[in-house]
């Protein structure tokens, strides 16, 4: 099945500072790239909600959810 996609491309903006790599997959509600932050000079792994799903409120709140415990880990 094929899913809604950003098509997004290397050297695309995901977000302010956050340019991509590469895709790396996902699945039906989120895209995942590897993305070079500029701010912290690093690879990152950046996970986008799928352009058909923004407008979904448990999707959205599963990412929020996700963000929240990344968070709390507070590692260097």
């Amino acid at each position: 099945m094929r899913h809604a996609s950003w098509g997004l491309e290397q050297g695309d903006l995901l977000a302010p500072g956050r340019h991509v790599v590469r895709a790396l997959g996902g699945g039906s509600a989120y895209e995942v790239f590897l993305v070079w932050d500029e701010g912290y000079h690093a690879l990152m792994v950046a996970k986008a909600v799928r352009p058909d799903r923004v407008g979904d409120a448990r999707t959205i709140k599963d990412l929020r959810r996700e963000g929240d415990a990344l968070a709390a880990l507070g590692h260097p």
